[in-house]
């Protein structure tokens, strides 16, 4: 989606995709930002962090790896920030897309 293109990224290694930990990335925005999350859409569930803290949008992307879901922060976030793990969702790890907000 055009909102998400040239926005900087982080893609978790898929090996991590079991990982159930609360606190499994930590990253800091220095501005208000919104913050995306890319899941496969063969997920059969989400984690509980991304259900609650993130609303899946109309937006979708197509990969090398397959067709991506894409989930919006309920608000725009500062500062830390910390998502949990994969929980086994899909055998596919999450990307994470930061936009940050005009001033």
């Amino acid at each position: 989606p055009a909102v998400l293109t040239g926005q900087p990224y982080i893609r978790a290694a898929e090996t991590d995709a079991d990982n159930s930990a609360a606190a499994f990335m930590r990253f800091t925005l220095q501005g208000p930002s919104d913050v995306y999350i890319l899941t496969p859409c063969s997920a059969e569930s989400a984690p509980g962090w991304l259900s609650s803290g993130f609303e899946k949008t109309d937006l979708h992307a197509a990969t090398s790896a397959g067709s991506v879901a894409v989930w919006r922060s309920k608000g725009a976030l500062l500062g830390g920030v910390t998502l949990g793990g994969n929980a086994a969702a899909s055998p596919a790890m999450y990307v994470v897309v930061a936009v940050a907000r005009s001033q």
